[in-house]
């Protein structure tokens, strides 16, 4: 296995991703979900002493700068594109947030940038600590939510649409999720029940997968497998190499979120097992490398993610 930045486990989710991008960014070798992404134990807002929760009714929120991709993603999906104002790196779907004001991350707020904007309203995914104390002393209203499972995604679209005051419009959006998730739940039921590992990311003998809890780990359920991860109890796990080796996965896939691959990289990643041939997934030939932002993003996309990771899993099956 290639030598990569080891992640803190228990990291928080904010914090986590936006550390593996940056380690990504100078060349290290790791594949990042925009969850952590969104990455994931993230705190809800409105603790005591603290501003209350956005969601209560207030002023209307007329500019919002959002920090996570999935966040800038459902407020889209909700109609709310124009009051977003400012945005954390890595925001690119749709094209349109690829243009919005970049106001640094959640770990390195431009507390000057934010500031010039003037929002009513500062989202973020996670505890988002250094956020909800400059919202606090500047008097901005502030929203945390957490995208650690698939219930927590559901909940988002519905309480950012409370936050913006159209308490009504959230439902739809995840409805629609539930509606297409459950959809493919029946599609791969009663197909064989194979044992997987996701790898978002690898350093020396350790790889960097999703455990008990997270949405990747649902996902692979709702495709009638099961996650050799599942039992680990932090949801973005380091996970050692001969954990793997005991539990011999029978699919093994590599998750990247580039939306472009070059393809001596996905070769790369192939050759990284290949040098495992005892592993019922290299043998088999079900090692697969699979890329797109969408796919470790826990936002409006999420049933793109899952039909992928479950055709994924049950090819040539």
């Amino acid at each position: 296995m290639e030598t990569a930045a080891a992640v803190p486990i228990g990291a928080d989710p904010g914090r986590t991703f936006e550390v593996l991008t940056n380690r990504f960014r100078r060349g290290v070798r790791i594949l990042l979900p925009t969850l952590l992404l969104a990455g994931c134990e993230p705190e809800r807002s409105g603790r005591p002493g603290g501003p209350p929760p956005a969601s209560e009714p207030q002023s209307e929120v007329r500019r919002v700068i959002a920090y996570g991709p999935s966040i800038v993603e459902f407020l889209f999906s909700l109609g709310l594109q124009d009051r977003i104002v400012g945005v954390s790196p890595y925001c690119d779907h749709p094209a349109e947030a690829a243009r919005l004001p970049v106001v640094g991350t959640a770990i390195e707020p431009n507390v000057e940038k934010i500031l010039a904007l003037r929002p009513d309203l500062i989202v973020a995914l996670g505890k988002g600590f250094k956020l909800e104390r400059i919202a606090r002393r500047k008097r901005i209203r502030f929203l945390a939510l957490e995208s650690t499972s698939v219930r927590d995604v559901l909940q988002v679209p519905v309480r950012l649409a409370d936050a913006f005051g159209n308490s009504g419009a959230g439902e739809p959006v995840a409805a629609r999720l539930r509606r297409e998730l459950e959809e493919i739940r029946q599609h791969y039921a009663g197909r064989p029940r194979l044992d997987v590992l996701l790898v978002m990311g690898s350093k020396s003998h350790q790889v960097f997968s999703a455990g008990k809890g997270s949405f990747l780990t649902e996902l692979v359920e709702l495709a009638g497998a099961r996650s050799i991860t599942a039992d680990v109890e932090k949801a973005w796990p380091m996970v050692s190499l001969e954990t793997v080796l005991v539990r011999r996965p029978q699919v093994i896939l590599v998750l990247d979120s580039r939306d472009q691959l070059p393809e001596e990289v996905r070769n790369g990643f192939l050759a990284e097992w290949r040098m495992h041939p005892t592993l019922p997934a290299v043998r088999a030939g079900r090692v697969r490398v699979l890329n797109g932002s969408f796919l470790m993003r826990s936002g409006p996309r999420l049933p793109q993610a899952a039909r992928l990771i479950a055709q994924a899993i049950h090819e040539g099956t």
